[in-house]
């Protein structure tokens, strides 16, 4: 091969190298283009940081900021934490929550207890102890059955037990503090349950806990049933009960005395016939026997 074909074939080779370098080099770049990911667009949304219970004001210290991808958020979200500043919860919030409107109480509304009573209910408190507060397993949230124990004038001395309150629900639990009756400057913790009623139910519950003694009977979540009962009194629990206790009388046994036999008759006496004569004005007796 002469001088002038080595040369035509070696450019020729460092043509196509050149050629399939840059092929090479276009194709990585495509696929890199095909891997890379789109940048996500997102917009802030408010959420809880941490579990927020109902009635609480919010602030900053609870809630914050999180990115949701562009319309993938609920309608009505807020984007700022200061829109938020000082409303109220009506119901318990869970971390990374979204809050939205209908989870807040209306604007100017205090935080605490009125903030979470629903609108024709009332909150009324009672004091328990461990006994008749379920041991103390009674929580919020929890429904209970109330049950006063006392004596009316109707049943006297017969004590009677009736269900007089079902499925109520309770709102808080928490303790207050009174002066100790057995000690003038001693005060002692009362446990206490608030409870939600209605304005009839307040009147029962508050005419029960003064002129009895209440107890809560806790229930199933899932049981709404309502059950009517007519109460349990002692007499009926314990029937012996109307048995006549008293010390036995001093019992008098009254004899009758026994008739005196009749006196035997007396020996027949000697028979007679009496005879009269009469003479004139005189008149005589004469006596025969036989």
């Amino acid at each position: 091969m002469s001088k002038g074909g080595l040369i035509f074939f070696l450019l020729l080779a460092i043509g196509s190298g050149f050629i399939a370098t840059a092929a090479v080099r276009n194709y990585m770049a495509n696929a890199v283009a095909a891997v890379e990911p789109v940048k996500m667009v997102t917009e802030p949304v408010v959420v809880a940081k941490f579990k927020v219970l109902a009635g609480t004001s919010l602030n900053e210290e609870n809630l914050k900021i999180t990115q949701f991808p562009k319309g993938t958020a609920p309608e009505n979200v807020y984007t700022k934490i200061e829109d938020l500043d000082g409303r109220v919860v009506n119901s318990n919030l869970y971390p990374g929550e979204i809050v939205l409107p209908y989870r807040l109480e209306g604007e100017g509304a205090m935080a605490g207890l009125t903030a979470i009573i629903p609108k024709g209910l009332r909150a009324i408190t009672l004091r328990v102890d461990d006994q008749s507060s379920v041991a103390g397993f009674v929580r919020p949230n929890n429904y209970v059955d109330v049950i006063i124990t006392l004596n009316t004038p109707e049943t006297g001395s017969d004590t009677i037990s009736k269900v007089i309150l079902q499925n109520v629900k309770i709102l808080a639990t928490g303790q207050q503090i009174e002066t100790d009756p057995e000690n003038e400057k001693g005060k002692r913790v009362v446990p206490t349950v608030t409870v939600l009623a209605t304005l009839e139910q307040c009147e029962r519950i508050s005419l029960a806990s003064t002129t009895g003694r209440v107890r809560l009977v806790l229930r199933n979540y899932g049981d709404q049933a309502e059950v009517e009962t007519g109460g349990a009194r002692l007499s009926s629990l314990l029937p012996e009960s109307e048995a006549d206790m008293s010390p036995p009388k001093e019992v008098i046994i009254e004899v009758t005395p026994t008739p005196a036999p009749a006196a035997a008759p007396a020996p027949p006496q000697d028979r007679f016939r009496t005879v009269k004569l009469h003479s004139g004005d005189n008149t005589r007796e004469i006596h025969f026997s036989y």
